[in-house]
């Protein structure tokens, strides 16, 4: 084995570690991978070096398993053991692509939140809106039914005096009418 393929072995052991006690897994680093894969597009895509890092992990396991498990020299080199040590150190600052993933779903999520926080408000607004036009169209339409059964009232009440008046009136005024035309026809 040579150097580079030794020391890369070695780093890839450090970071297998570090991925398995992070997701309590025996292979670490393909978990990591199948966790970048599960993803959706819209978070990978707020993440510039999204592409670059997943391609590279995968092709670090790659060459981890052609140093395990190959007798022939691979094509490892220094920037091969520098990029699998630099991801060692992002996933400890919380700079790999995981926790950035995290980061930009808890802003998305913290976004929408405050967007459905305002569309509550304002269905809110508009439902005691609503309520306000119901209990004025209804408080209108109380107010108009009694008017008009108070009209149909005097309108009956009228009506009936209307009718007594006139019996009251008619008998007199057959009298009346009788005794102008016996006074008429006598003449």
């Amino acid at each position: 084995m040579l150097e580079y393929e030794r020391e890369l072995f070695d780093e890839f052991k450090r970071l297998e570690s570090l991925c398995r006690d992070m997701f309590s897994c025996q292979h670490g680093v393909s978990e990591y991978i199948n966790q970048m894969e599960q993803i959706p597009p819209y978070i990978k895509n707020r993440i510039p070096s999204w592409d670059r890092d997943y391609r590279t992990l995968k092709h670090l396991r790659w060459l981890r398993n052609q140093i395990a498990h190959e007798m022939t020299a691979t094509d490892c080199d220094f920037d091969d053991v520098e990029q699998l040590k630099d991801f060692y150190r992002r996933i400890l600052n919380g700079q790999d692509p995981l926790a950035m993933a995290r980061k930009v779903k808890q802003n998305t999520q913290s976004c929408s939140c405050q967007k459905s926080s305002n569309n509550i408000k304002l269905k809110s607004v508009f439902y005691d809106n609503k309520r306000e036009q119901k209990r004025t169209h209804s408080l209108s339409y109380v107010w108009f039914s009694l008017i008009s059964l108070i009209l149909i009232i005097l309108i009956i009440l009228l009506f009936v005096s209307g009718i007594k008046n006139e019996k009251r009136e008619r008998p007199s005024l057959h009298i009346q009418d009788s005794w102008e035309t016996m006074t008429d026809t006598m003449i």
